[in-house]
């Protein structure tokens, strides 16, 4: 009982601080996400050895110079494009909680990272009107974003099961005697798994913009390639990138639409109008796929049924407006687990709870208005 109360206690604090960072920025400066990721607390169902999944994500930029850009395009007839530069620093953990006796949170994973992008803004039609606000519709957005991540479980035993360390930090370990070395099986109890790696992203969505300088619909894509550094803090062990492998490639793309926009006009409307906009917010489709290396090391192919070299999820989520970006979700993944010292497992599950999207709508217009 003290582990699961502890857990929920982490959990709590933690969806507090984003909410916290989420009521700042509606009275701030906001800032709008490019496949950034999203908190998010449900069940896993079909798996009855689970009792929920949660994330958290809080995207702390220390520079964002798209609201700038953003209003430069609208009062600057001269040129089409404009850029932006932005610093994200993004504390990130990732928890399960078990189904068992104890209700253990075995083996969270923490992953923090820093990311730098550079945001290239472009309109696409020709702009009309005063040159104080240019009015024009869509505009693309696109990003190449360098990040450096880490992605850990905060555990100090061995690797793999059947092996001892030699040192107190278990960063040496000798099969016990009478083992098996063929075998291999993994410590997902307390096997240490950690990696620090560096991502290039390269992105673009199109929206639109109403007259209210909002876009009610958008569109992107994105690629990602990240390498799993030697010789750094928190590397792969080469044990680890055996089984694991040096890289991930990944593809996404999502889709959003605002729900409710009528709700502005002030007009009046019927009482049942009135209670729809009462729900108004944003409605986002995405997804995902990623590609690891098939049998990376000697390990990998000793590994029965074999570790999946690839992954994919789709996901839809309502976020609601009076809630400040809180909403639900249901996503169906399939493939390699994401869960740091799982990965060796197939994970297919379909989740579906609550989810915090703290991206804001971008206003596109001059920043004066």
């Amino acid at each position: 009982m003290t582990g699961t109360r502890s857990a929920w206690i982490r959990l709590c604090l933690a969806f507090g601080c984003i909410m916290t960072a989420a009521c700042a920025t509606g009275t701030g400066p906001a800032n709008a996400h490019f496949f950034l990721e999203r908190s998010y607390i449900g069940p896993v169902a079909h798996d009855d050895t689970l009792r929920y999944e949660a994330q958290a994500a809080a995207h702390i930029f220390l520079l964002d110079g798209l609201n700038g850009a953003f209003g430069k395009l609208s009062q600057d007839p001269s040129s089409n494009w404009t850029g932006a530069f932005r610093v994200i620093v993004t504390p990130m953990f990732r928890i399960r909680q078990l189904n068992d006796s104890s209700a253990a949170v075995r083996t969270p994973s923490f992953l923090p990272r820093l990311s730098t992008e550079y945001l290239y803004v472009t309109r696409l039609s020709e702009a009309t009107g005063p040159s104080a606000d240019l009015r024009f519709s869509p505009v693309l957005v696109r990003g190449v974003r360098l990040t450096l991540a880490h992605h850990s479980n905060g555990q100090a035993g061995c690797f793999r099961e059947g092996f001892d360390p030699i040192d107190r930090h278990a960063n040496e370990c000798l099969p016990r005697p009478g083992f098996d070395t063929n075998v291999v099986r993994l410590n997902r109890a307390s096997g240490d798994f950690s990696s620090t790696f560096v991502q290039l992203m390269v992105h673009t969505t199109l929206m639109n913009r109403r007259e209210d300088d909002r876009p009610s619909h958008s569109f992107g894509l994105a690629a990602a390639y990240e390498y799993h550094l030697r010789g750094i803090f928190g590397a792969l062990s080469e044990e680890q990138r055996e089984l694991y492998g040096s890289w991930r490639a990944r593809a996404l793309g999502e889709g959003m639409q605002l729900v409710g926009t009528q709700c502005d006009d002030g007009e009046s409307r019927p009482w049942h109008q009135n209670l729809s906009c009462a729900f108004r917010g944003r409605a986002r489709v995405s997804g995902e796929y990623e590609r690891a290396p098939e049998n990376p090391g000697p390990l990998a192919v000793r590994v029965k049924p074999a570790i999946l070299p690839w992954r994919g999820q789709v996901e839809l989520s309502y976020v609601f407006t009076r809630l400040l970006g809180t909403g639900v979700f249901v996503r169906w993944h399939d493939g390699q687990d994401y869960y740091n010292i799982d990965f060796v497992n197939r994970h297919r599950a379909f989740m579906y709870g609550i989810m915090l999207d703290e991206s804001a709508i971008p206003r596109i217009g001059p920043a004066t208005r």
